[in-house]
């Protein structure tokens, strides 16, 4: 990987910026480290979405494509590009998120900025991800113009899409309700209106916005938003229902006349892009002043009663910091492993940045300094899980483990179960990308084999953390990490659907695999060493595979059951249909399988 101090791009460089690490209770500015380029090649990035693998999608905004960049770099793969989007001075394809269901639904939501208006699209991405289609318009309507367009979207802990919109270069439309423009909006997925919005028939969440760039979330929900200034003062908000931030009439602090901003920047050291929280503080990337701002933010200022500051002091819960040689990053999701693959982890010290100008693009990373708490008090617990089991976990344990005062537990977790299952999903990636044993083949009969006696290896040699994930039985309770390896399953099954070799719905063979597996590694784990039987498992597993598979020579002459399901597998691919016909023949095929 090419290690070089960052240089600065072209006039008019793009600042792609949020930071990737999860969110602690350490309040103190941090010290960056050294820039280093990840991935170069890109044309115009504008939004970036990390997807459970570790790899990104990333946007380019003059092109209207999507592309793939590896977990670790290199060159960028294409995707597909998005139907309808037109580039402007500030417009085209603009920001993306992943669903978080993305290892089993492949969407992606995108702003686009269009000829006649703007709008929030849903996409599906091929498993292959050589390919992509627009499967609805959650959102439309929204004024377009030259620039102003605002364009970030991304889910909010309540699961609903946060979008900021600009002005459309008129800037009465930020105070005019009858508008979407100059708004924080807030849908859910499938584009309906959230029941707790301000009025239950508009997406409006918050008005007076000149033209959002970032949204991100604190640990406690708290919605923060970075927007850029005219002239005077670039600005960083809190969210709140309902309120007015003052745009036409004010910007800043110095008589505004609707909700203050908790943090105000000259637009020649800022002109805020993404944000994201991480270590305490809100990371906020800067496109005129080149550089990434740290601003901790705590206490009353979580809350939205943080006082207003100037510029030059300080930020909304202590001193703002300015690294100018990190440039930006982007925060991606707490590892996981993905459908079918080894998971990546990410370091929690590792921001990933982009910057771009006409001639040249670029993705970085720059290295932190220090481990944050979140990451001591799960990796303690994990190792305190695997040394002594669950007996030797509790708050004090885990406290001097991690070097934390327990506050910080409560804080960042909310209660001890909270540690154990963040403890449990570490605990699960650590050992799958140790292992890397999650390759696919040309036979996915095999690879389910594969999964299954690595499922029983991690019980065996791991028994506490596998207790942990796979034997709470309460009902509605499922550890993440549990869900995890279930989207691996499900995967994996679908795989063999499509190979036309499986005998029972998807649905159905999952439900076999996982109990039985789990059956089975719960009875090996509770048997003495010396008398476990390993047989067990190899009879159970080439029992429950000649349940729900046929040998390849039978899948091309099988019964009614067997060809719905594969078909089933295979719909995305009947690009013919239209997305209603597509949905009557998966509801035909799906009825088909449980009369079966």
């Amino acid at each position: 990987m090419l290690r070089r101090p960052f240089r600065r791009a072209a006039t008019g460089a793009y600042v792609i910026a949020v930071l990737a690490l999860p969110a602690c209770a350490d309040d103190s500015p941090t010290t960056l480290g050294e820039p280093v380029e990840i991935v170069n090649g890109l044309n115009a990035p504008w939004g970036l979405t990390f997807l459970p693998d570790g790899s990104a999608l990333v946007s380019q905004r003059i092109t209207g494509d999507i592309v793939r960049v590896p977990s670790g770099g290199g060159t960028p793969q294409r995707v597909g590009s998005v139907p309808g989007a037109v580039p402007s001075s500030e417009g085209g394809l603009l920001g993306i998120v992943a669903s978080p269901h993305f290892a089993t639904d492949r969407t992606v939501y995108a702003s686009v900025s269009g000829a006649r208006e703007n709008a929030i699209v849903a996409l599906r991405v091929a498993d292959d991800f050589r390919s992509l289609r627009q499967e609805r318009v959650l959102l439309d309507g929204i004024q377009t113009a030259d620039r102003h367009h605002g364009g970030r979207i991304v889910i909010g802990p309540d699961g609903n899409l946060w979008i900021g919109t600009g002005d459309a270069f008129e800037p009465r439309n930020a105070a005019d309700d009858a508008t979407l423009n100059g708004k924080i909006l807030r849908i859910r997925p499938d584009g309906s209106i959230p029941p707790d919005n301000p009025s239950p028939d508009s997406p409006i969440y918050s008005s007076g916005h000149r033209n959002v760039q970032g949204i991100a979330f604190g640990p406690d929900g708290t919605a923060y938003a970075t927007e850029l200034g005219h002239r005077t003062w670039d600005e960083v908000n809190v969210l709140g229902p309902g309120r007015d931030y003052g745009w036409p009439q004010t910007e800043g602090v110095q008589g505004s006349t609707g909700v203050p901003p908790i943090f105000t920047v000259h637009p020649d050291d800022a002109s805020p892009s993404g944000v994201a929280y991480a270590a305490g503080s809100l990371w906020i990337g800067a496109l005129g002043g080149q550089r990434l701002w740290q601003l901790p933010v705590a206490g009353d200022a979580a809350n939205g009663d943080a006082t207003p500051t100037s510029r030059t002091t300080t930020g909304a819960s202590g001193p703002s910091k300015s690294h100018p040689t990190a440039r930006c990053g982007w925060s991606p999701p707490t590892p996981t492993a993905p459908p079918g693959a080894a998971p990546t982890r990410v370091p929690a010290t590792t921001a990933y940045c982009a910057s771009r100008s006409n001639q040249a693009e670029r993705m970085y990373i720059t290295a932190m300094s220090a481990k944050a708490p979140r990451d001591r008090i799960i990796e303690a617990t994990a190792t305190l899980l695997a040394e002594g089991g669950r007996d030797a976990v509790s708050t004090r344990t885990v406290c001097t483990a991690a070097g934390v005062q327990a506050p910080a537990i409560y804080r960042l977790f909310g209660d001890m179960q909270g540690v154990l299952d963040a403890a449990g999903s570490f605990g699960l990636a650590s050992y799958l990308a140790d292992k890397a044993a999650l390759e696919e083949t040309d036979d996915p009969v095999e690879d389910l084999r594969a999964g299954w006696d690595l499922h029983v290896e991690f019980g065996l040699t791991q028994p506490a953390l596998y207790t942990l994930i796979f034997g709470d039985v309460r009902p509605g309770h499922e550890p993440p990490a549990a869900a995890q390896a279930s989207a691996i399953l499900a995967h994996r099954i679908h795989r063999i659907a499509q190979a036309g070799r499986l005998r029972v719905t998807e649905e159905r063979a999952a439900q076999l695999v996982h109990s039985t597996g789990k059956g089975v590694t719960l009875t090996l784990i509770a048997t003495p060493p010396e008398a476990r039987d390993l047989s067990l498992s190899t009879m159970a597993r080439e029992s429950i595979l000649a349940t729900i598979t046929t040998d390849p020579a039978a899948a091309t002459s099988t019964g009614l059951l067997n060809a719905a399901v594969s078909l089933q597998a295979h719909l995305d691919e009947a690009t013919a249909l239209t997305d209603r016909e597509r949905d009557l023949l998966d509801e035909w095929l799906r009825r088909i399988g449980k009369d079966s």
